[in-house]
């Protein structure tokens, strides 16, 4: 559990830059979810459990927020990539529907034929 706690704390000071249209709001979106994904925070964050626990500022309008900024393709391709080299790609069926998912990887995969 110390090593979740420290996953959540993470997750919890992202997320104020999240919200920032830059290139530091992008990496953080694509933290943020990464993080939340890989360690199966999703859903505590979702359902506000976390925001239950005291960590205020932490629910489902960060998770939507992660993908509306105007980048969700350049998140959603991030994303995945990571997701792949990471092992936990079987994970985001959970929270991203199979046409963005489809999506993003034909983006990716088109960028990755170029190398």
């Amino acid at each position: 559990m110390h090593c979740q706690a420290a996953i959540i704390r993470q997750i919890y000071e992202l997320r104020h830059t999240i919200y920032r249209p830059t290139s530091q709001g992008l990496k953080a979106r694509i933290e943020f979810m990464r993080l939340a994904l890989k360690h199966d925070l999703v859903d505590e964050i979702r359902h506000h459990h976390l925001w239950d626990r005291g960590y205020h500022g932490l629910g489902e309008r960060q998770l939507d927020t992660c993908f509306e900024m105007g980048d969700a393709d350049e998140v959603g391709v991030a994303l995945l990539k990571v997701a792949r080299e990471e092992g936990f790609s079987r994970k985001l069926p959970a929270l991203i529907s199979a046409s963005s998912l489809e999506h993003w990887a034909q983006k990716l995969d088109s960028q990755l034929a170029l190398f």
